[in-house]
């Protein structure tokens, strides 16, 4: 068997087609690994893909169920929160009806008490205090007295109603210190709640001290009392019958003036008038107011007796008798002994000249 021998350059010649066949296949293994790292590379960042598909899956989830909840929640705490207040709205109104209720009728307590605090001390004439305070007099007018009677007996009068009370009780028992320190006590505590009140306190304060001489302190009380009420037809009255008493005339008549503007028919204070106007030489308008106070009250001795003073001051002395012997009957009639005497002895007079 005839063997073939190859000659090295052959061996040479093959080269090239074996080192082309291991490219390609290398090239082919490259290709598969390459495929391979992108299949792994694509599939791992399918995965993460996944996993972040997922996780917002679960936050959407999330939020699709709490929101509602949240939102339940937070309905449910607010519409207990809204009960909660409704429910303490409620309580206070009906509360704040209750107070109102009550302080209806503790209004209407006090309304009551007022006004018989007011017919006790305003809504009488001074005539029923000086009653009170002048030396001997015991007695004041059955209207006074049932009105004293009646705070007496109430149980539920106030402390201001009872010292009024206190305070009339000490005048008639002529403790006039005391009654002063009463007074004086009702009109502090009234002043700024019920000033008609406190005028009727300083009025009251103003006759006392007129009884006692101490005319300024009256004069100064009854600019208090007339200072919280106006139109205090008796303050004003108070006042000029102390200016008259003092020696100041004009003030007097000014005073009496408007208390006569305030209550055209109050005879007393034509009386007074007409005194400051004789007193002050204006004789015939004091005559004319005397004339006035005589037709107001007919049964005046007083003022038949001031009237036949100032006509005899005139020189009219057979008016003036006249007048004289009017007020001298009226007084024996009234029981007015101290003006008998008097009347007795001028006329008296009157005879020892015929």
């Amino acid at each position: 068997m005839t063997q073939t021998t190859k000659h090295p350059v052959d061996d040479e010649a093959d080269v090239p087609d074996s080192v082309s066949r291991v490219d390609t296949v290398s090239d082919i293994e490259n290709q598969r690994q390459l495929n391979d790292l992108r299949r792994e590379y694509l599939d791992g960042r399918l995965d993460t893909v996944n996993q972040w598909l997922v996780v917002i899956g679960l936050i959407l989830a999330f939020f699709a169920v709490a929101i509602p909840v949240v939102t339940g929640i937070a309905a449910y705490v607010a519409y207990t929160q809204f009960q909660r207040i409704e429910s303490e709205a409620e309580e206070h109104l009906k509360e704040a009806k209750e107070y109102a209720s009550e302080a209806a009728k503790y209004l209407e307590d006090i309304q009551e008490q007022k006004k018989i605090a007011e017919e006790v001390v305003s809504g009488l004439t001074s005539g029923d205090i000086n009653k009170l305070i002048q030396s001997g007099e015991s007695e004041v007018s059955p209207e006074v007295e049932e009105f004293l009677q009646t705070i007496q007996r109430n149980p539920g009068a106030s402390v201001i109603d009872k010292a009024i009370v206190d305070a009339f009780r000490l005048q008639k028992e002529e403790k006039t210190d005391e009654a002063i320190k009463k007074w004086s006590s009702i009109a502090n505590t009234a002043e700024g709640i019920d000033n008609d009140i406190a005028a009727a306190a300083f009025f009251a304060l103003g006759t006392i001290k007129t009884s006692l001489g101490r005319r300024e302190e009256a004069i100064s009380d009854a600019n208090e009392a007339i200072r919280l009420k106006p139109n205090y037809v008796e303050a004003y009255f108070l006042r000029g019958l102390s200016n008259e008493n003092s020696g100041r005339r004009e003030e007097a008549i000014s005073d009496l003036n408007e208390a006569i503007r305030l209550k055209p028919n109050d005879a007393r204070a034509y009386f007074i008038r007409g005194l400051s106007k004789n007193n002050s030489g204006r004789r015939e308008e004091a005559i004319s107011d005397l004339n006035e106070a005589i037709r107001l009250k007919p049964n005046d001795a007083q003022a038949y007796y001031l009237r036949g003073t100032v006509k005899g001051n005139l020189s009219k002395m057979e008016e003036a008798k006249a007048d004289y012997q009017t007020a001298l009957k009226l007084a024996e009639q009234q029981g007015d002994e101290n003006l008998k005497t008097t009347l007795e002895g001028i006329l008296q007079g009157f005879k020892d000249k015929e």
